[in-house]
C-alpha cells in the first residue's frame, strides 16, 4: 500500500485492514516525513485557535466540494496532488481535511444510538410548533357570557393580546444637546477670542486707518510739486525720521534689497544720485528718471545725507559698485571701501560682497551615478540608508544609484532595469551592492568606465537578462572573484552565492566558505576572470568555489528559480507576503515595522515570513521567539537555515546574532543555544563509542529534557544531522511524552545502536 495523506487519514481513523496497517505503520516509522506528519496532524486536530476556511469560496483550497471529492475518492488525478501538496504546507487545510475523514468515519462506522423517547419527542417538535402559532383572537367585552361559555373545552391555547401602552421615551441627560449659546462659559471664551483678535489685527497694521502716519510709497518730484509739497529730498529725510526702527536685537521688517543693475552711490562720490523711494523707513531701489527738469530740486551730488536717512538705510542694503564680475570663490573690492580708506589688510579680512551684475557660479557637488530604476509592483525591495542605520522600503520608480545596498525579503522578486540594457531579477533573501565598472578592478580584467554596472552578489539569487539589442557588460563581484559578463540578445544568466555552513565553525572566528553557481540556460555568454575567457553557447553550468572556477559543463534544464520565484512554502506565499507587501511604508525602518506585525499577527503564515525576514535586516528577536512558539514547528527547520546564513555571512553577523541571543536568553543560554547553531564536526562528536557515549550525543541528549523549547528544538534538530535518526519528532509534545523519547535516545546510546552516519 501506497503511503498518501488519504491512506494515512485511512491508518489515523484506523479503518484499514490489518495487513494494510501493520505495512503503513512500518512505512511511517522509516520515514522522518511521516512520523512528522502524524503528529502535525493529530496537533492541528486539537487546536482550538485555529481558524478554518470559508464556507464559500473558490478555487482548490477554498472549495468545500475539493474536499468532498478528495475525501470520496472522485477528484480527478491530475488534481490530487495538488490539493494533498495545499494540506501539507497549509494547517488549516490539513486540519480541515483529518477533521471530516474523521467526523465520517464516525457517522459512517457507528450507527448513532438515540434513545426512542428522545426520537418519539423530536417527531413532535414540528407538530407543537405548529400549534404554538395558531393565535386566538377574544371576541368584544360586550359579548353574551353564554356565547363565550359554548366555546368547547378543548380549544387550542389561548394567547390574548395584551394592550400596548406608548411609553414616553426618556432621553437621558448625557446625550441631550443644548444650545451652545445658552452657556455662560462659551459666551465668555467666544468674547476673548474676539477681543484677541482684534487687538492682534489692530496692532499688525489697522492703526493707520486711525491717524497713523502713512508709509511713503512713491515719492516722486512731478507728484510733490503737483501737491504742493516739500522738495523730494526735505520730504524723504522728514519721513524717514519719523519712522521707527527696530531695535538691534528685535522683530522688524527685513531690510529690501537694491534693485538689480543700479548701484548705490559710494560717500565721497561725484555721480548724481537718482530719485529714491522709501517703504516703511527702509530705502528702495532708485527710481530712473529722464526729466532733467524735475532733477534740479532733488538733493545736489554733494549734498551730505540727514541723519534720519542714514538712520534708517540698514547697511546691508548699502553695497559698492562692482568693478568687474566676480569669479566663484574671489573677492570683490568696492569703490566705497578704498574711498573709506581701508587698508589692504582690512580688505582682505573683510567679507566679500557681490554686486547685483556679478555673475556667481556656485560648484554643486555630483550626486551618486545612477545605474537603473526599480520597476516596483506587489513586491518589496530595502536599501540600506548609512545615516540612520536601518533597512527602508524603496517606493516603485525609484533611481537605483551606485553604491546602493539592496536587500530582497524571503516570498519577493524586485526586478530592476540598468541603464546598459540588462534586466535585474532579485530572487527572495538576497542581498547585492550596486557599483560601476571603474571602481570595482580585477586581476585581469580590462579597464571599464563609469556606464558599466558592477554588482557584487553577497548573497543568494540573481538572474541578469539582456533586453537591449546588442551585447551588454557588466561587471561581477563573487566573494574574492571579480568577473567579466558578456550577454549576447535575450541571453540570460542565473547566479546563485551561498555562505556554506560548515558544522562545528564558529563564523565569529572563522568566515563561512563562498560558494558561487552559475548557469546559463541559453548560452549566449562570455566570462573572463582571472583564469581566462570562456564563451558559453549552449545551455552550461559551472561553479566558483574559494576563488577557483570550475570548468563549463553542460546542463540539462536551468533550476526552476530562474523562471520563477521557488516556493518555500505556499502558505505564506499566498497568506504572508501580501499582508507584508501592504504594510510596509518607506519612512520607516523596516525592522521596526516587521517587530511590530510579528508581535500584532496572530496568523502562523505571517509570523513564519516576519520571522525569516527580519533575519536578514539584522533582528533576529522574532527567530528566538519563533523557536519557543510551538504553532511555528514547521517551520523550525527553515529557521535554523537561515539564521545559520545569516551568521555566515561575516564575523560581525556572527556576533550580532550572538548578542541577541545574550539579550534575550542571558549569557549561559546565548552559549549553549549558540553552540548548537554553530553544529557539531566528526571531531567533536568522536570516533569511538567511548567518546560518543561521554561526549556531544550525551550532552544533547541532557538538552532534551530542559524546560526551555528552543533547547529542545536545536537538540532535536543537531541529534538528526549527526546520527539522521529522529526519536523526538515533537519537541513541543507533552512531558510524558518527551521522557519517553528521552529513555529510547539513552537506551539506543549506552547499547551502541547510536552512531555518526560517517560512522
Amino acid at each position: 500500500m501506497r503511503l498518501t495523506l488519504r491512506t494515512l487519514l485511512a491508518y489515523l481513523d484506523d479503518v484499514l485492514d490489518p495487513g494494510d496497517k501493520d505495512e503503513l505503520a512500518q512505512k511511517i516509522e522509516s520515514s522522518e516525513f511521516a512520523e512528522d506528519l502524524v503528529h502535525r496532524t493529530r496537533d492541528t486536530m486539537r487546536r482550538l485557535r485555529l481558524s478554518a476556511p470559508q464556507v464559500i469560496g473558490t478555487g482548490m483550497a477554498l472549495d468545500p466540494n475539493t474536499v468532498a471529492e478528495y475525501l470520496d475518492n472522485v477528484l480527478p488525478p491530475e488534481q490530487v496532488g495538488d490539493f494533498e501538496r495545499i494540506c501539507l504546507e497549509s494547517d488549516v487545510h490539513l486540519a480541515e481535511a483529518a477533521a471530516c475523514h474523521h467526523v465520517l468515519t464516525m457517522v459512517l462506522g457507528e450507527p448513532a444510538d438515540v434513545d426512542p423517547r428522545a426520537r418519539q419527542r423530536m417527531y413532535g417538535i414540528p407538530a407543537e410548533a405548529r400549534e404554538r402559532k395558531r393565535v386566538r383572537v377574544e371576541g368584544a367585552h360586550g359579548q353574551a357570557a353564554g356565547a363565550s361559555a359554548a366555546k368547547p373545552a378543548a380549544a387550542s391555547v389561548t394567547m390574548p393580546i395584551s394592550h400596548q401602552v406608548t411609553a414616553p421615551i426618556e432621553i437621558p441627560e448625557y446625550l441631550r444637546t443644548g444650545a451652545w449659546w445658552q452657556s455662560r462659559g462659551a459666551l465668555a471664551a467666544l468674547a476673548v477670542v474676539l477681543l484677541v483678535a482684534a487687538t492682534l489685527y489692530m496692532a499688525s497694521g489697522l492703526m493707520g486707518w486711525f491717524g497713523g502716519t502713512p508709509a511713503v510709497s512713491a515719492l516722486t518730484v512731478e507728484n510733490a510739486e503737483g501737491a504742493g509739497a516739500k522738495p523730494q529730498a526735505e520730504a524723504v529725510g522728514n519721513d524717514v525720521g519719523s519712522a521707527e526702527q527696530p531695535s538691534a536685537g528685535g522683530l522688524g521688517p527685513p531690510p529690501q534689497p537694491l534693485t538689480p543693475g543700479i548701484a548705490s552711490p559710494a560717500a565721497g562720490s561725484s555721480a548724481p544720485p537718482d530719485r529714491y523711494e522709501v517703504v516703511d523707513g527702509t530705502k528702495a531701489a532708485p527710481a530712473a528718471t529722464g526729466d532733467e527738469g524735475a532733477t534740479s530740486n532733488a538733493t545736489p551730488s554733494n549734498a551730505a545725507p540727514d541723519a534720519g536717512q542714514i538712520a534708517a538705510i540698514p547697511p546691508a542694503t548699502v553695497e559698492p559698485p562692482v568693478t568687474a564680475p566676480a569669479e566663484t570663490g574671489a573677492v570683490v573690492d568696492g569703490a566705497a571701501g578704498s574711498a573709506a580708506g581701508e587698508t589692504p589688510q582690512e580688505q582682505a579680512t573683510t567679507e566679500p560682497e557681490v554686486g547685483p551684475d556679478a555673475v556667481v557660479t556656485e560648484e554643486v557637488p555630483a550626486g551618486p551615478l545612477e545605474l537603473g530604476t526599480y520597476l516596483g509592483g506587489k513586491t518589496v525591495l530595502l536599501h540600506y540608508d548609512d545615516q540612520a542605520g536601518a533597512w527602508y522600503r524603496i517606493e516603485p520608480r525609484s533611481a537605483v544609484v551606485a553604491g546602493e545596498r539592496l536587500l530582497a525579503l524571503p516570498e519577493f522578486r524586485p526586478k530592476i532595469t540598468l541603464t546598459s540594457g540588462v534586466h535585474l531579477d532579485l530572487s527572495g533573501g538576497t542581498l547585492v551592492l550596486m557599483a560601476t565598472g571603474d571602481e570595482t578592478q580585477g586581476a585581469g580584467l580590462p579597464a571599464s568606465g563609469a556606464d558599466v554596472p558592477a554588482v557584487e552578489v553577497v548573497y543568494g539569487r540573481i538572474i541578469l537578462i539582456n533586453i537591449s539589442n546588442g551585447e551588454s557588460w557588466v561587471r561581477l563581484t563573487l566573494g574574492p572573484t571579480v568577473a567579466d559578463v558578456r550577454l549576447a540578445r535575450n541571453a540570460t544568466l542565473g547566479v546563485e552565492v551561498e555562505r556554506r555552513y560548515v558544522p562545528g565553525n564558529d563564523p565569529r572566528q572563522t568566515p563561512a566558505p563562498v560558494v558561487a553557481r552559475l548557469f546559463a540556460p541559453d548560452g549566449g555568454v562570455k566570462w573572463q576572470d582571472a583564469a581566462g575567457e570562456k564563451s558559453v553557447d549552449a545551455p552550461s553550468t559551472w561553479t566558483i568555489e574559494n576563488g577557483a572556477t570550475s570548468e563549463v559543463a553542460a546542463a540539462e534544464g536551468p533550476p526552476e528559480w530562474i523562471d520563477q520565484e521557488p516556493i518555500v512554502q505556499l502558505s505564506e506565499q499566498r497568506f504572508g507576503a501580501p499582508l507584508v507587501e501592504s504594510t510596509l511604508v518607506s519612512d520607516r525602518p523596516v525592522g521596526t515595522q516587521l517587530l511590530e506585525l510579528f508581535q500584532g499577527s496572530s496568523r502562523k503564515e505571517v509570523k513564519s515570513l516576519v520571522a525569516r525576514s527580519s533575519i536578514y535586516v539584522g533582528l533576529f528577536e522574532p527567530f528566538i521567539d519563533a523557536l519557543r512558539d510551538s504553532e511555528q514547528r514547521a517551520t523550525w527547520k527553515a529557521h535554523i537555515e537561515a539564521l545559520r546564513g545569516a551568521m555566515g555571512l561575516s564575523p560581525e553577523s556572527a556576533v550580532q546574532v550572538f548578542q541577541a541571543l545574550v539579550e534575550q536568553r542571558g549569557a549561559e543560554a546565548a552559549a549553549d543555544l549558540y553552540e548548537m547553531l554553530c553544529g557539531y564536526n566528526a571531531d567533536q562528536v568522536g570516533r569511538t563509542p567511548e567518546q560518543w557515549k561521554a561526549g556531544v550525543l550525551a550532552r544533547l541528549i541532557d538538552w532534551l529534557e530542559e524546560d526551555s523549547l528552543d533547547y529542545r528544538v536545536l537538540a532535536v534538530h543537531d541529534l538528526a544531522e549527526i546520527t539522521g535518526k529522529r526519536l523526538m519528532s515533537n519537541p513541543a509534545g507533552s512531558s510524558a511524552e518527551r521522557a519517553q523519547n528521552v529513555r529510547s535516545w539513552r537506551r539506543r546510546l549506552q547499547s551502541g545502536e547510536l552512531r555518526p552516519l560517517e560512522e
